[in-house]
């Protein structure tokens, strides 16, 4: 089961591992830097559009994000 602590962890990952400041991301991506610290700390979850411009902005796969692979072998195994 995919939990929200599994993609809060990843959206944390990839804004580490971006090269840009939460302030750019937020301009990107169209809300506040303190929006995107929210969504790194897993405070508050962005929305189905700001989460599409958020995979844009640091080049992610959505379903990488969501765990889909990883939902998906679990239940291949079960």
């Amino acid at each position: 089961m995919i939990t929200k602590e599994q993609i809060k962890n990843k959206i944390h990952v990839a804004i580490e591992e971006s090269e840009l400041t939460q302030r750019e991301i937020g301009e990107r991506i169209g809300v506040h830097q303190g929006a995107v610290s929210q969504y790194k700390k897993g405070y508050r979850m962005p929305s189905i559009e700001v989460f599409v411009k958020l995979c844009e902005v640091l080049e992610l796969d959505a379903n990488e994000i969501l765990c889909i692979f990883d939902e998906v072998n679990y239940i291949r195994k079960t």
